[in-house]
């Protein structure tokens, strides 16, 4: 009996293995069952979520008790491992940015070192763990710092373009934090790059701190008043206007009797004007205010206002230094005078007839001026004996003068 039991178990078995639609309907059913078993009791899974962000909480609390993180920045820089445990139902639903990663300062109370606890929250699932579990925050007095905001400009306009100073909304920033980070702000920036620039530049950017050897600070543990400003840099086109020759003399003709306007030196020659190029193109000059010189014997220096026109937005001298010189004034004297013949170096005769000389120079020289300070001569060292007509040479006393005429310049000589 008992043998043909196991005969009859042995062919069933056999048939179970060779049957293939058995086979599906077993793996069918046990899908079913293992569908309903989970439906049912819904188990719950551990699931780990890596490189979480932290933030922070009660930091308010803990400064309004002169408190403050040394380290903040630090902490901030930190990333969190959480472990969920999340019914197998919602596990889908459950993503990083649905938990949330934070450290209280709410309960800080006194200085020195402490240790926080890392929470986290989700409103789906629960927290099994988080990493790390704690951190160590250094806690410092609260301090606060006005620093004087600058705008560091790299770079250059293009050619035939002006750039004006930078102009920032405003000056300074307040800075607030623990005592050791604060102290090492000295400075603050806010960086412009021009290069290239054609237009008038205005913008808002961020203010940056530095150490004193010109490392950057980061802001992170510290509260700023602001963390930006705006920016205005006046970038316009710009031309060279040459100003030496626009000098409105007054008395020009009526400097002191004997003297005359020798010449006119400014300083600069020329200036610099930046506007719309619609005004430039109407530029034709720029003229100076009146400069008078009546009566003057002697050099007249006088700084003297430009006058511009409207629109323009940059001079770079708004007035020139103009020196008029003013010298004695030259005059002329004609005289009717022998032409002596010279041999070696010695007078041996006259020429056949006079001529006119017209002398130049200093009105005070010419008034001095005679006969005898005028020497005419031809030479005739090498001449035979004969009629010449032979050029004529002239020679002054006083080297002030200067012969402007001669006339005839030749003259009919006959040499013994």
């Amino acid at each position: 009996m008992k043998e043909k039991l196991i005969n009859i178990c042995k062919r069933v078995g056999t048939r179970l293995r060779h049957n293939l639609l058995l086979k599906i309907m077993a793996v069918f059913f046990a899908v079913i069952l293992w569908s309903y078993v989970m439906g049912v009791t819904d188990p719950a899974r551990t699931h780990v979520y890596r490189g979480l962000s932290i933030t922070v909480s009660g930091v308010e609390t803990m400064e309004q008790s002169g408190l403050a993180c040394a380290n903040l920045a630090d902490i901030l820089q930190l990333k969190a491992d959480v472990s969920l445990s999340v019914q197998q139902s919602k596990l889908r639903t459950v993503s990083a940015d649905r938990i949330s990663v934070r450290i209280d300062f709410s309960g800080v109370s006194a200085e020195g070192e402490q240790t926080l606890r890392v929470s986290a929250y989700t409103s789906t699932g629960e927290v099994v763990s988080v990493r790390p579990s704690e951190v160590t925050v250094q806690i410092e007095p609260l301090v606060k710092k006005t620093v004087q905001i600058s705008c560091d400009q790299v770079g250059t306009v293009p050619e035939g373009y002006w750039q004006g100073e930078c102009t920032l909304g405003q000056n300074t920033v307040d800075i607030s934090g623990a005592k050791s980070v604060v102290e090492q702000v000295e400075k603050a920036r806010v960086e412009l790059n021009l290069a290239g620039a054609t237009e008038t530049y205005s913008g808002t950017r961020e203010i940056v701190l530095f150490d004193e050897i010109g490392a950057k600070v980061d802001p992170a543990a510290l509260t700023l008043s602001t963390h930006s400003v705006t920016v205005d840099v006046p970038i316009y086109p710009a031309q060279r206007i040459d100003i030496s020759e626009m000098v409105n003399l007054v008395g020009r003709d009526a400097v002191a009797p004997g003297y005359e306007v020798k010449d006119i030196e400014c300083s600069p020659e020329s200036v610099l004007c930046a506007g719309p190029q619609d005004v430039l193109d109407a530029l034709d000059s720029v003229t100076l205010e009146s400069l008078s010189v009546e009566g003057a014997s002697s050099d007249v220096a006088q700084k003297v206002k430009l006058r511009l026109p409207s629109g323009l937005k940059y001079v770079d001298y708004e007035e020139v230094e103009v020196v008029v010189r003013i010298g004695e004034a030259e005059k002329s004297k004609t005289l009717e005078l022998p032409v002596y013949q010279m041999k070696d170096g010695e007078q041996v005769g006259t020429a056949e007839s006079t001529v006119k000389a017209t002398i130049t120079g200093m009105s005070s020289a010419i008034d001095r001026l005679t006969e005898a300070g005028v020497h005419l001569e031809v030479d005739v060292t090498d001449l035979s004996p004969g009629e010449y007509t032979l050029a004529v040479a002239s020679r002054l006393d006083d080297e002030t003068l200067r012969v402007e005429a001669i006339l005839p310049d030749k003259v009919r000589v006959i040499v013994q």
